[in-house]
């Protein structure tokens, strides 16, 4: 079939097509070899070099090392300790700063009897506060013996390592003497001198694989604790015997890890290269071969244009209307003056695309008046709720034979009927249901006197937000009767509302009786259970103000309910910002 087709090609088609692979593979083929060749070159040589500063880095580091153990021996048998005046000589010198001439080393202490007698730090007093350096040197008795702390943080030298000794000049007086290491220069001095010579980035650690020192993104540093930790590497990845090798960091990126390990610390130097960086010399010729690949396409697109457009430019119109309703745009139409297969092809496509967006509006209709019936059954439902509560205390008023307090009540109830008894299902703003709420909360303080005061703190930004009518009266009411209510003293009720950076909160919050743990773990459970699906009349109010919020903002609200017995309850309600739609809800 293959070789059919081909041969019902016209003769131009066959040379364009024909040109256009050779021309092609052509280009493809030198900029794939050369580029091959040359990143291959490329990336031996900085392997090469990579290697030769590994090696004079550590050679560096050993030297540096063994000359700072050496200067503390030399140090340690200075004839000033042996002095009866000792302290104060050792003072003196220290003072002029003649440490100096040491390369890396950031300060020396100098400790009799478990105090500093001399150091070059004005900040001595705070040597002993780290914990590390406290009890290595608490743990170390043996006289005359180098030993080597950290690395740790220190308050007095910053990130350091810390080669001490304990000595005893004449019988009776002991000293130890402690050179801190500046690691941070140290770490400045392994460094290549030119830095463009070679792209990586250098990273120390000790003979147990621990960071000592280095940069993002293979150590990163934790100003909290002052230490390092692993970054785009696993510790792991350097147990093994290697000196050289390719590696991939975590996020995929290649790498060419390159290491060395000190005889005299144990600590590994650790040179790491990005194979995108080192290739980065050779954009230049990925552009030119690039622009001759473009200009190639463009020559062929013009040839296919002319050869083919009879054929192919209305296929892809018809492959881009596909693409279009793909991306769910249903409004598209083929504009095609053809009476062949491509018309006929044209012509049931605008015919499907018509029929898939009559169902789509008739099914949105279908679903937003159930969504209205919804609604206005949960709005209605809860009503009588309130309604029976509210009267039960104005006859409860009556029969103590308060008058004037039934008077009271019955105008704070018309207050509230008139914005519960209202029908529509539109959003009001958080101030209207505030106040509805503060109305409601009076009733309930009547009811109940002395048994709790309202208190508020209110963000104004929230006073705007939109929020489905009749949400916080619910939520007072289950405070009210189930929380500080049964309780013998008075309580508080706190209403608050904040404003987030993408969402708002309303928190309910008493400090009333409380619940158990399996009491709270019910609720949670029943709240959620559709109102159509209750075989029972426990948690109405949550159950409905759940339901209600879920209509109207889907999975972008949440009701967090915490309580403890004894302590109280509070309810949290996180919002999003976003409008709703009121033309829906007033339909």
């Amino acid at each position: 079939m293959r070789r059919l087709s081909l041969k019902r090609l016209q003769i131009t088609s066959k040379m364009f097509l024909l040109i256009f692979l050779c021309f092609e593979s052509l280009i493809l083929l030198l900029g794939y070899s050369y580029h091959k060749y040359s990143s291959g070159l490329l990336i031996e040589s900085q392997m090469n070099y990579a290697s030769q500063m590994v090696q004079k880095a550590d050679r560096y580091l050993e030297m540096n090392m063994r000359h700072i153990r050496s200067s503390l021996l030399t140090l340690c048998a200075d004839p000033r300790f042996a002095e009866p005046d000792a302290n104060e000589q050792l003072r003196n010198w220290l003072r002029g700063n003649h440490h100096s001439y040491l390369p890396n080393v950031s300060n020396i202490h100098i400790v009799s009897d478990g105090s500093v007698i001399a150091s070059t730090s004005l900040n001595s007093w705070d040597l002993f506060k780290n914990s590390i350096l406290k009890e290595r040197l608490e743990g170390q008795k043996e006289l005359n013996r180098v030993q080597w702390i950290g690395p740790y943080f220190s308050s007095v030298s910053g990130q350091t390592l810390t080669v001490a000794m304990r000595f005893v000049p004449v019988p009776g007086k002991t000293y130890e003497v402690m050179m801190d290491v500046d690691l941070e220069s140290l770490y400045a001095e392994l460094l290549p001198v030119e830095p463009s010579a070679s792209i990586g980035e250098l990273m120390i650690l000790d003979s147990e694989r621990n960071p000592v020192y280095g940069r993002k993104p293979y150590l990163l540093y934790d100003y909290r604790s002052h230490s390092f930790s692993m970054g785009a590497l696993d510790s792991e990845f350097f147990r093994n015997d290697w000196l050289q090798t390719p590696a991939s960091d975590r996020a995929g990126n290649e790498l060419i890890v390159t290491r060395g390990i000190n005889d005299f610390t144990g600590w590994q130097i650790v040179w790491i290269m990005t194979k995108n960086e080192l290739l980065k010399p050779l954009d230049s010729f990925l552009r030119l071969s690039g622009w001759l690949a473009l200009i190639s396409l463009m020559l062929s697109v013009v040839i296919s244009f002319i050869l083919s457009s009879f054929v192919s430019r209305p296929i892809r119109q018809i492959a881009s209307s596909l693409h279009e309703v793909g991306n769910g745009n249903l409004d598209t139409e083929i504009r095609m003056n053809r009476m062949d297969e491509i018309g006929f092809l044209a012509f049931q496509f605008n015919h499907m695309t018509r029929k898939i967006r009559d169902l789509i509006r008739d099914l949105k209709e279908t679903e937003q008046q159930k969504k209205r019936s919804d609604f206005q059954a949960l709005h209605l439902q809860i009503k009588p709720h309130f309604l029976y509560n509210t009267l039960n205390t104005i006859s409860m008023m009556g029969r103590q034979g308060r008058t004037d307090r039934v008077d009271k009540l019955i105008s704070a109830l018309t207050n509230q009927l008139h914005y519960t008894l209202d029908l529509s299902p539109a959003p009001v703003t958080f101030l209207e249901e505030l106040k509805a709420a503060e109305n409601y909360a009076d009733l309930m303080k009547e009811r109940y006197p002395g048994a709790f005061e309202l208190s508020l703190d209110i963000d104004p930004l929230t006073f705007n937000q939109k929020l489905p009518k009749f949400i916080l009266q619910p939520l007072l009411e289950n405070a009210i009767f189930h929380g500080l209510a049964p309780g013998q003293r008075e309580g508080t009720l706190f209403i608050g509302a904040c404003m987030n950076e993408n969402s708002w909160e309303i928190l309910i919050e008493d400090d009333g009786t409380g619940m158990s743990e399996n009491t709270l773990r019910q609720l949670k459970v029943d709240i959620k259970t559709p109102m159509s699906e209750r075989s029972g009349g426990k948690h109405i109010g949550l159950a409905n103000v759940h339901e209600r919020l879920q209509l109207m903002f889907g999975s972008d609200f949440q009701l967090e309910i915490g309580s403890e017995e004894g302590i109280g309850t509070r309810i949290t309600l996180r919002l999003p910002l976003t409008l709703l739609d009121e033309r829906m809800l007033s339909k």
